[in-house]
């Protein structure tokens, strides 16, 4: 029972109320199995009353033939290895024997598990298969809820080889409010065949499915292809649904993998339902791949009669493949007011991502890669139908994808592209190809691709172009044609052969080679030197990196230097190292104004993009400017690092501080901040005073509580709201003669956020005398 209390609270964190069912969750139990209270599940389920909650233990290697119940709440937990064992033998994915079973071939013709009225369900360490429920709704389990609160958890679990006609592994029906499914560690929907539709799953009402076992999949489902319906191999979503799904997969394979469809082999989106893909395990995307359909082989959206939305953030759609004249290898469109959003920021999608991890710096938040669809007029994103229908992708790469274009659009909808890379792409026809329709492309590179011979890289329609702070690099083929377009700050390998005059907008265009890392690997990063970097004043918050953008950086000859923003996905990071540098070794971050970064050569890096040390001018100590990171609202961990400096015996380092870290009271803190230090050739930090220091005055004055997500559980901080105050700090004896680095650490918990931390006038002494300038790191102002 104890393994299931972790899935407890990360669904009561979702969906805040849902703890109310487990408060009256009784001690005593039920078991069930040879030589236990009940020989019989169903008998045992029978004896339980409709009021309460109950708990049956059942043996493990115990088989039962189908169950059902109504108006009951019943927590069925398997895998016990006696009547009065207190605990269940732990699932790994590998110990089958060790699971209990419902067998549906025992009685065939209906499903494994029936669940109805105002009941709830939690099953855990079982394998459910073989139920053949004809053309009827659930095989392995049907659930038709009525009342509130209608809830249905599976943990350490197979629902496998079941059959029925829509929903074949689950069939979840309820249309009361707050009906919850959560699909825990260990969870698998596998082998499930649908004659109708949804092979693995199909939600109907206003289901709320939260997915974010780790491992789990939903896996090698179908739902008929030859079915007049056929949607959603592996989930089907109708009606009001929603699904959150976080999970990172199985042993590095995706967590929708390898299910067959008509349509939405991975998943079909319907009516109103809402599928929302994001990253729960931080650098580990939640993704799609590897399933086939004639439309929509990874995502199929039916607008028809409503609004479905498809949100990405933290996600991949890879290496999906559409059958022979099919469509959508990775997305479909169709109809009504379906939308697809990809972004990096979690308010991007619909309601609240329960567990959201940040995406990860360094590489991609979401992908579209390795799909494949036939080579004439097919498309990996297709919108087909719908007036009102929209594709907005930001943060995405869109690479090594084959068929007739990447984005094919034949509705007057306006698809977006921005902080994007489209490389190693093998297509018939152009890149993008819409009808009726303004695309607009910001902040993107394009290079690299296979298109066929003459084509535009963008082809329109009765359609124009928005083209801005972008570089489209295919010089065996023109970028665009025709006029109307609107092109700002954009490296093309054509523009010298555009004419102003056909364009409505036309500024800073030009054909200087971009210099990409390498283009034939794939890799857009730019070169320093290259003419796309400071070649725009304006532009996106981040690269596709997730590396804040606006770092100014010392120009090549003959660069444009016409602002602070790179063009294309990436922005350089290198600072301008042109920004004065003076001794003695104070920093009061006062010389950095008008650069409006902070030292050159010193790291800042964040956890979060968005919580990243900034100049600031709000809070200050002396002159204009100090050092600033953000409460986050989220768990994050933001370090500021100097350089290395030279220590000579008795170095000590002063500064200023002003707090405004999130504290329960004077005692706990659920944020804080610390200095830390790397001596030598250490390759660690360590907290200032755990290597040796001392902090003479201005010592820590908190403690981080437990079990709030904060990285630094039980570690003395700087806390709570506290105006300008001194700190002084004695280095450690074993820094003495050595070069040392400084880093200051500010980390938050997974909730709530204050105002942040400031740090202003810094002060090392002695000086030795003996600093070189790579060793100044310590500069006096930043006032303009």
């Amino acid at each position: 029972m104890s393994s299931l209390y972790p899935s407890t609270r990360r669904i009561a964190r979702a969906f805040g109320t849902l703890m109310l069912l487990f408060a009256g969750h009784a001690a005593a139990y039920v078991s069930v199995g040879s030589g236990c209270q009940y020989n019989d599940l169903q008998a045992a389920i029978d004896a339980q009353s409709t009021t309460g909650t109950y708990e049956l233990h059942v043996r493990a290697g115990y088989v039962s033939g189908p169950i059902s119940y109504n108006n009951k709440s019943i927590w069925i937990f398997g895998g016990y290895p006696s009547c009065d064992a207190p605990s269940p033998i732990p699932y790994t994915g590998l110990n089958f024997s060790d699971l209990s079973e419902i067998d549906g071939s025992r009685n065939s013709g209906r499903p494994a598990i029936s669940v109805s009225g105002n009941s709830r369900l939690a099953l855990h360490n079982f394998n459910v298969h073989g139920a053949d429920n004809g053309s009827g709704n659930g095989g392995g389990i049907a659930y038709n809820g009525s009342g509130d609160h209608s809830f249905l958890a599976i943990a350490s679990s197979i629902i496998n080889n079941n059959k029925a006609g829509r929903g074949a592994g689950v069939f979840y029906r309820s249309t009361s409010n707050n009906a919850l499914m959560s699909l825990e560690d260990y969870s698998w929907i596998e082998s499930n065949t649908a004659s109708i539709s949804g092979g693995g799953i199909r939600l109907e009402g206003t289901v709320h499915l939260t997915a974010l076992g780790n491992p789990a999949s939903i896996d090698n489902n179908v739902a008929n292809p030859n079915s007049s319906d056929g949607s959603g191999g592996g989930l089907q979503m109708r009606d009001n649904t929603t699904a959150n799904i976080g999970s990172p997969g199985n042993s590095g394979f995706a967590y929708i993998n390898v299910n067959k469809a008509r349509v939405g082999g991975g998943v079909s989106v319907e009516n109103n339902a809402v599928l929302n893909l994001y990253t729960a395990v931080p650098g580990q995307l939640a993704r799609i791949e590897n399933n086939q359909a004639a439309a929509g082989a990874g995502v199929y959206l039916s607008g028809e009669g409503g609004a479905p939305t498809f949100c990405m953030v933290g996600g991949g759609i890879n290496f999906n493949a559409t059958t022979v004249g099919g469509n959508g290898s990775a997305i479909q469109v169709n109809g009504g007011n379906a939308h697809v959003y990809a972004d990096d920021i979690a308010s991007a999608c619909p309601g609240t991502l329960d567990g959201f991890a940040n995406c990860t710096a360094g590489q991609p938040c979401n992908t579209i890669t390795n799909n494949v669809s036939d080579r004439q007029n097919t498309a990996t994103i297709n919108i087909n139908e719908g007036s009102s229908a929209g594709v907005y992708l930001r943060h995405v790469l869109l690479a090594s994808n084959f068929g007739g274009n990447l984005m094919y659009s034949s509705t007057s909808t306006d698809p977006q592209l921005s902080d994007c890379v489209i490389t190693g792409n093998d297509f018939a026809n152009s890149l993008v190809t819409t009808a009726h329709a303004t695309l607009g492309v910001v902040q993107c590179s394009i290079a690299g691709n296979h298109l066929a011979s003459g084509v535009k890289v963008f082809r329109e329609s009765g359609t124009v172009f928005s083209l801005y702070d972008s570089i489209i690099w295919e010089p065996q083929n023109p970028t665009l044609g025709g006029s109307g377009h609107s092109v700002r700050d954009v490296i093309a390998s054509d523009a010298g052969e555009w004419n102003p005059a056909d364009f409505v907008q036309f500024f800073n265009a030009f054909n200087a080679d971009p210099l990409f890392v390498n283009a034939g690997a794939g890799d857009l990063h730019l070169q320093d030197g290259s003419p796309a970097v400071d070649a725009s004043p304006t532009g996106t918050q981040y690269d596709l990196d997730n590396h804040p953008r606006g770092i100014d950086v010392v120009q090549a000859a003959g660069s444009p230097n016409l602002g602070l923003f790179d063009l294309g996905a990436y922005e350089v990071q290198h600072i301008d190292v042109s920004i004065p540098v003076t001794f003695p070794p104070v920093e009061t971050f006062d010389e950095l104004g008008p650069a409006g970064t902070l030292p050159a050569n010193w790291q800042n890096v964040s956890s979060h993009p968005e919580s990243v040390w900034v100049l600031a001018n709000d809070q200050v100590d002396s002159g204009m400017y100090s050092a600033f990171a953000p409460d986050a609202r989220n768990a994050n961990d933001a370090t500021l690092t100097t350089t290395p400096f030279h220590v000579v015996h008795g170095g000590q380092v002063s500064f200023r501080q002003r707090v405004g870290l999130e504290a329960a009271d004077n005692v706990t803190a659920y944020d804080g901040a610390r200095l830390e230090i790397q001596i030598g050739n250490d390759t660690e930090f360590r907290e200032v005073t755990e290597a040796g220091g001392q902090i003479v005055q201005g010592g820590y004055d908190h403690v981080i509580a437990q079990g709030v997500g904060n990285a630094l559980p039980g570690a003395g901080v700087w806390s709570g709201d506290v105006p300008y105050s001194s700190v002084l700090v004695a280095l450690p004896h074993a820094a003495n003669g050595q070069d040392v680095k400084l880093r200051w650490r500010v980390v938050t918990d997974q909730n709530n956020g204050w105002a942040g931390y400031w740090l202003d006038s810094i002060q090392v002494a002695p000086d030795d005398g003996q600093t070189d300038p790579d060793d100044n790191i310590f500069q006096n102002g930043f006032d303009p």
